[in-house]
């Protein structure tokens, strides 16, 4: 179990999926909201790996005005079912390439997208930020938040501003659209 950590919710308990996913540590999900800033305030968040849910729904407790969590495994995906329970949020069961032509159809446009793919998949990362430039689910200021370890993800795009946080082992790659 973790706990949400800030906001409305806090002190929440958060199911994690068995075996399937790691989650954000705690330090690393209170550093993004750190990076973030109040500015989570009404924004409209995509997590695109969700795993447990957590980042997503710690951006609905800090305020986020619209959450649109993805998880591709079944298993996982009914975890974030339990934890989002009695939250205002949009659950999407898909491959991250469907959820995010799936979203784009629906007009989504977000302010901050979590892009934490299973590490070993290391081409999840210029897809998925390839196919969220060319499908508009961001505008100009939106920020991409790519969780990594060792190597930097190798994305493609023209970014204003780029910064790598590093937390021990886990790295933060903020990328200004």
């Amino acid at each position: 179990m973790i706990n949400i950590f800030g906001g409305k919710y806090r002190g929440k308990k958060l199911e994690v999926p068995d075996g399937v996913t790691v989650p954000t540590k705690n330090r690393v999900r209170e550093a993004v909201f750190d990076i973030y800033g109040p500015s989570i305030m009404e924004a409209k968040v995509l997590d695109l790996f969700a795993g447990s849910g957590a980042i997503a729904l710690e951006a609905y407790s800090r305020g986020a005005s619209y959450v649109a969590i993805n998880e591709k495994d079944k298993g996982a995906f009914a975890v974030i079912k339990r934890n989002a329970g009695g939250f205002d949020v949009e659950l999407l069961n898909l491959d991250y390439e469907k959820a995010i032509i799936e979203l784009s159809k629906k007009g989504k446009v977000f302010d901050l997208v979590y892009i934490d793919p299973p590490y070993k998949e290391k081409g999840f990362y210029a897809k998925a930020v390839s196919l969220i430039l060319q499908n508009g689910l961001v505008h100009p200021g939106s920020k991409l938040m790519l969780e990594y370890e060792e190597e930097p993800p190798k994305v493609e795009g023209d970014f204003s501003f780029s910064k790598t946080y590093r937390y021990g082992r886990t790295y933060i790659l903020v990328l200004v659209i």
